[in-house]
């Protein structure tokens, strides 16, 4: 082969390295190989043949020399882990020009040697990198984070198998990476976790700059419950710190106030997309170099974030959505607690509905239901009992507490489902559970086929309270 034609293939196979599959890198660079005949069909049937010694060495291995009986499914698996191995070792080539010399010259046993120490290599980093993410790791009630973090990484490296399942990624990651990264890790096995948990702690050591009381207000800015959602904490903290510094208010803050949020939207939202993202990176300019932060992979991490979060900020901006980008400080109401009380005897209740049938007045109802009821589950069975007509729900529902009210307005949760006495259940003001309400479940009262009649009832009383 001509030292001209030589060069050409090795600029080829440099610009082909990235186009093939991080699946299955291997298999395709055997086929561009044989198809640009670098391989002839001689060569490749060889290159063919060792990969089947390789795999029933493998066979024996893994039934420990005691059969060469293997099922098939367990024999495909097998062939996977040989073909990972010796992607991890191709892809850790810095050109691919050489590649059909050293499979011709070291044969696949030995490149698949060389692959297993590369992946010997990776999960000692993993496991430094996991040392360095728990040590960074944030004082959050977010479940996916801190369980991700406490038992669904270290579980990989119990269970990982990198002599017969290399290709696999054993563990449990529950927690989303910053969604400019989700995309981009698209590899399996310990590539998987290596780049995981290097974005991961990128954006814990990000994360560890700001006050975590402030962190934890913003999450919490950004939905009441997100101790139980899946969203990324770093995207939060990015977008909010920005915020701050575009208000020219002091490096570091995290916290806006919705009319700090409405500036924004109307400072931005005449910005096309690459305005937006030129703005973002000088305001993250004006942070890291306030932070001192000058580690080339975190001010990276932090462009690329900014990159695809621009797009998604000018969608919001046409929407006037930027709250959605842009958290606005909501604080933590006050919270009281509602302690349920005894609930009656089957029989007592059955007398107590009958009597109350017998009322014509809805105030002797009430009255009856209020002297003996102390507990929701028999407020709710009263309800429920036929025992009430049309208004006279409403003549109930004005001599209940609030934290009753949000009781009612919270009964198709799960504490409902359960049957055993109902402990200290929080609860916030009838405000909220109003708010709540006409927000997300009046569009539902029309359409429910299955909603009782109190809940009906209970609905008007809510729409006349909030007018009031």
């Amino acid at each position: 082969m001509s030292k001209a034609k030589s060069m050409e293939l090795e600029k080829t196979f440099n610009l082909l390295k990235t186009q093939f599959s991080p699946r299955h890198f291997f298999e395709e660079l055997l086929e561009a190989l044989l198809k640009r005949e670098v391989l002839n069909n001689s060569e490749f049937e060889v290159v063919q043949h060792q990969l089947l010694e390789l795999l029933a060495k493998q066979v024996k291995r893994f039934n420990k020399d005691s059969s060469s009986s293997i099922k098939v499914e367990v024999a495909e698996a097998l062939m996977d882990s040989i073909y990972y191995t010796l992607s991890i070792y191709f892809k850790s080539l810095e050109d691919l020009g050489c590649s059909a010399d050293l499979i011709k010259d070291k044969g696949i046993e030995a490149l698949f040697n060389e692959g297993k120490m590369l992946i010997n290599e990776k999960v000692e980093t993993a496991k430094k990198l996991l040392e360095g993410v728990q040590k960074t790791k944030l004082i959050t009630v977010n479940y996916a984070y801190n369980d991700t973090i406490d038992y669904g990484l270290p579980l990989f490296f119990k269970a990982y198998d990198q002599d017969f399942s290399a290709q696999d990624s054993p563990g449990s990651i529950d927690y989303f990476l910053s969604y400019t990264e989700r995309q981009e890790i698209v590899a399996d096995g310990v590539e998987y976790l290596e780049k995981y948990l290097s974005y991961l702690y990128l954006e814990n050591v990000f994360c560890s700059y700001f006050d975590n009381e402030e962190i934890e207000a913003i999450l919490y800015s950004y939905d009441k419950d997100y101790e139980h959602l899946l969203f990324n904490i770093f995207d939060c903290v990015l977008m909010n710190s920005l915020g701050n510094i575009l208000l020219n208010n002091k490096v570091g803050n995290l916290l806006l106030k919705k009319e700090e949020v409405k500036l924004l939207q109307d400072q931005l939202e005449s910005y096309n997309s690459e305005e937006l993202e030129r703005t973002l990176k000088m305001a993250a300019i004006q942070l890291c170099e306030a932070f001192h932060i000058e580690e080339t992979p975190l001010l990276s991490y932090i462009y690329r974030a900014i990159s695809k979060t621009s797009i998604d900020l000018k969608q919001k901006l046409e929407l006037q959505q930027v709250q959605h980008i842009f958290l606005p400080h909501c604080p933590k109401q006050a919270q009281t607690y509602y302690i349920d009380g005894e609930k009656m005897a089957n029989e007592n209740f059955k007398e107590l509905t009958d009597e109350i049938r017998q009322c014509s007045k809805a105030k002797d109802k009430v009255k009856l239901i209020k002297e003996h009821i102390h507990s929701m589950y028999d407020l709710i069975d009263v309800l429920e009992a036929e025992c009430l007509f049309e208004e006279e729900y409403l003549k109930v529902f004005e001599v209940l507490t609030i934290m009753e009210i949000n009781l009612l307005v919270n009964s198709k949760s799960e504490l409902w489902d359960k049957e055993e006495e109902l402990g200290q259940v929080q609860v916030g003001s009838l405000e909220d559970t109003i708010q709540t309400l006409m927000e997300h479940q009046t569009i539902k009262d029309d359409q429910a086929e299955d909603k009782k009649e109190w809940q009906h009832w209970l609905v008007i009383y809510l729409r006349q309270h909030s007018q009031k």
